[in-house]
């Protein structure tokens, strides 16, 4: 694989030359983030007030009067519902938009200033994949969670390594949708072979910007583009050399 180094530079590269501009994605990832957020505790909150004001209370205490302020506002708990759907459908499409991007520019070498053609240049609707491509991915993501949530139910490390192994699936039902679920899953599973610890760093080389998008969600308008195609050229490096 190459450094972590000159992905990020061919990301960058790619985030500034291609047209229409990735950061487009990151504008409206951003937008439902900050939905979602504000959407969150929307309604009364009695109870979690009454108990901040109280002074004495517990962590499940807290967690149950939220529980209770969400849920009994249905058309809070609606709104969340529909924006978090909304999220992980751009979410996704965030990832198509950079693979796509990432196979444009496969073929150029790292820090040339070549733009893609126009025939090249990548549309603006693959930020829009069809309903059933979605499914099909959001499947993938639920079930790679579920096994995820199990390994470190049982201990952490198992269920750090369960989320690299499967955390190519989604980029390989891209390029191969003729491919079950369980197919992508465990073809994932064989190119992550032996790359846990370089993909694990690689991913931890973002929590910069993720610890600064967590403060100001503004910074997501770069921050969502940049890391999915880093991403998208990571999966295409380790997959053109599997197939070498």
């Amino acid at each position: 694989m190459i450094s972590r180094f000159l992905l990020k530079m061919k990301a960058k590269q790619a985030i500034f030359t291609t047209k229409p501009s990735p950061i487009l994605a990151g504008l409206m990832l951003t937008g439902v983030y900050f939905l979602i957020y504000v959407f969150q505790y929307t309604g009364s909150a009695d109870a979690y007030n009454e108990l901040l004001q109280n002074g004495s209370y517990t962590v499940t205490q807290l967690m149950e009067a939220m529980y209770k302020d969400i849920v009994g506002n249905k058309t809070a708990l609606i709104l969340q519902l529909v924006f978090s759907l909304l999220n992980s459908y751009i979410s996704f499409g965030m990832m198509c938009y950079s693979l796509k991007l990432a196979s444009s520019f496969d073929s150029q070498p790292i820090g040339s200033n070549e733009i893609p053609s126009e025939r090249e240049r990548i549309s603006v609707q693959e930020m829009f994949p069809p309903l059933l491509t979605f499914i099909k991915s959001f499947a993938i993501m639920l079930l790679t969670s579920l096994l995820t949530a199990i390994g470190i139910v049982f201990f952490i490390v198992p269920g750090i390594i369960l989320a690299v192994c499967y955390s190519q699936a989604r980029f390989i039902m891209l390029e191969h949708p003729e491919m079950s679920i369980i197919k992508c899953m465990t073809a994932s599973r064989k190119l992550m072979r032996n790359r846990i610890g370089e993909y694990f760093l690689l991913s931890l080389s973002f929590i910069g910007w993720q610890l600064m998008t967590s403060i100001s969600v503004i910074t997501g308008i770069w921050t969502y583009p940049y890391i999915n195609i880093t991403m998208a050229f990571y999966y295409k490096d380790i997959s053109s050399v599997e197939a070498a």
